[in-house]
């Protein structure tokens, strides 16, 4: 119960941090609507499960390819932000909506954001880092300790998009389409410069 408690807990504060994922997900939330929002959150959630799994398991050889190409698979990544970035500043000033039934849609918000998060090869040896922090130790095999906290981180991240996106949700047909133009702007913007930040920080 610890254990998910601590994943849980960091879960959620590695998602709180309004950077480019945040932003891109209030973008979507006001455009689109939640459903797209919070799909669109829970492709980074996956993608941080994913590179938790990797560490916790000790999947060396995927581990080493990504330590080994990650200068190739960053600036992809970095590239692909940049590209989000220019589309939602010159994207359409409207309201859009959503549903479940338009499941194409929701496997590209999710997929797109899976994959640009995953383009990030510093945190698999974040998390190797951290389990080595908490006590969780990969050598001695605790697969059971790293996946429970690994359910704890999936869901603390969850959280944070619900959070997110309900509120933004909410507040999101309060905004004028001449607001939803400068809101593309700004955070168009604000992905493009963290797209770039990302390429030259190492």
């Amino acid at each position: 119960m610890v254990s998910v408690l601590k994943g849980f807990i960091l879960g959620f504060s590695l998602a709180a941090p309004v950077g480019a994922i945040g932003l891109l997900v209030i973008n979507r939330t006001i455009r689109k609507g939640q459903l797209y929002g919070f799909v669109s959150g829970l492709g980074a959630t996956a993608a941080d499960g994913v590179y938790g799994c990797i560490a916790g398991f000790s999947i060396s050889a995927i581990t080493n390819f990504i330590i080994q190409y990650g200068n190739i698979i960053k600036p992809i990544g970095c590239l692909a932000m940049i590209l989000i970035g220019l589309k939602i500043f010159f994207s359409k000033k409207h309201f859009g909506q959503i549903k479940i039934k338009d499941s194409k849609n929701l496997v590209g918000a999710f997929s797109s954001v899976f994959f640009l998060t995953l383009s990030n090869p510093i945190t698999v040896l974040f998390f190797i880092a951290l389990f080595s922090g908490l006590g969780l130790n990969i050598n001695e095999k605790d697969y059971f300790g790293i996946f429970i906290f690994i359910i704890g981180v999936l869901v603390g991240s969850a959280s944070w998009w619900v959070i997110l996106c309900g509120v933004t949700g909410v507040i999101r047909h309060r905004v004028s389409e001449n607001t939803i133009g400068i809101i593309n702007k700004i955070s168009g913007t604000a992905i493009m410069i963290f797209g770039i930040i990302a390429y030259f920080k190492k």
